[in-house]
């Protein structure tokens, strides 16, 4: 069920719109390619909660709808964590 390789859980920094559209949170793709069917791909992305990233929430997105960061999971976990306090220079 699950796999238990070297691969990290969290794999790219992503921002969306959540929890309404407009607005951005962080979150973290933790599968690119989640095939429901033939014809529906979508992109798991995690969106944790702040100050407490344990919990969260798991949304599947298209592409489209997905910001790609520079910014490294361990520098994007300090942000969920600090409640945006600390900040990538």
């Amino acid at each position: 069920m699950f796999n238990h390789d070297k691969s990290t859980s969290f794999k790219k920094t992503v921002l969306v719109d959540y929890p309404i559209k407009g607005s951005k949170s962080i979150g973290f793709v933790t599968n690119e390619n989640c095939n429901f069917s033939d014809k529906f791909s979508k992109t798991a992305v995690f969106v944790p909660t702040t100050p407490n990233p344990t919990n969260g929430f798991l949304l599947y997105l298209n592409d489209e709808d997905i910001i790609y960061l520079d910014i490294s999971v361990e520098d994007a976990i300090k942000m969920v964590v600090s409640m945006g306090v600390y900040g990538v220079k």
